[in-house]
């Protein structure tokens, strides 16, 4: 039972560690004492911050799960904060051959923006350039888990603060192993033996995975030994 827990978070580990897009948020600011100040007054009793993000819903009425938690979250630091979040999007048709990428690192490095949704390559060079403010005081870091701190920390410095993070796991019936007396696969021949035993017994799809979870978990065998 203890091999089998092994086995079990070890894959769940290798496929967190292999989450690729992620997005991030970051603050960019050549000032670290501006970091409680980076609303700009617009008018005697309104301050603006302006964030700059990929266009993620382009239909008013289209459900986008991801866009509807950042509003959510950017409704709440309003009313927390007496501020007016400002969007600026990204899309192909301004922007024309650049990536979003591209765009983030040229805004940023011209201080164009209060906040960014970047990716992670991007978090590493605009940090390693010291481009990104350091967001390590901040009262919401003592949430944060320090797998995500460290894979957020440059030259010492908290550089960005996920919008989400998502680890993906396998889950099994054991009750069902035990059952037919097999142990867990560790190979692709073993995993394949434990098919053949179900679907010997009338279990017509011993295993369901939809398109996106098999992705990362066929990267996860990849890269497992990394």
């Amino acid at each position: 039972m203890k091999k089998n827990k092994k086995i079990h978070l070890k894959r769940i580990m290798a496929v967190y560690m292999t989450g690729v897009t992620l997005f991030m948020m970051a603050a960019c600011s050549g000032n670290e004492d501006s970091i409680l100040n980076l609303a700009n007054p617009k008018k005697d009793n309104e301050q603006i911050v302006n964030m700059f993000s990929p266009m993620e819903k382009t239909d008013p009425n289209a459900e986008n799960m991801a866009r509807s938690a950042t509003d959510k979250t950017i409704r709440m630091a309003e009313e927390k904060l007496g501020v007016t979040v400002d969007y600026v999007t990204y899309t192909a048709e301004n922007y024309q051959d650049k990536t979003y990428d591209e765009v983030t690192l040229d805004r940023v490095r011209n201080n164009m923006d209060d906040f960014y949704l970047l990716n992670p390559d991007t978090i590493r060079l605009l940090g390693e350039e010291g481009k990104l403010m350091d967001l390590s005081n901040l009262e919401c870091v003592k949430n944060l888990r320090d797998v995500v701190k460290t894979a957020n920390t440059i030259d010492g410095k908290l550089v960005a603060i996920p919008q989400e993070v998502v680890a993906y796991g396998l889950f099994i019936n054991k009750d069902m192993f035990d059952q037919y007396q097999l142990e867990l696969p560790e190979t692709p021949e073993e995993f394949l033996e434990c098919c053949r035993v179900f679907k010997e017994n009338g279990i017509e799809t011993p295993i369901g995975a939809n398109r996106w979870w098999l992705e990362n978990f066929v990267l996860a065998q990849a890269y497992a030994d990394l």
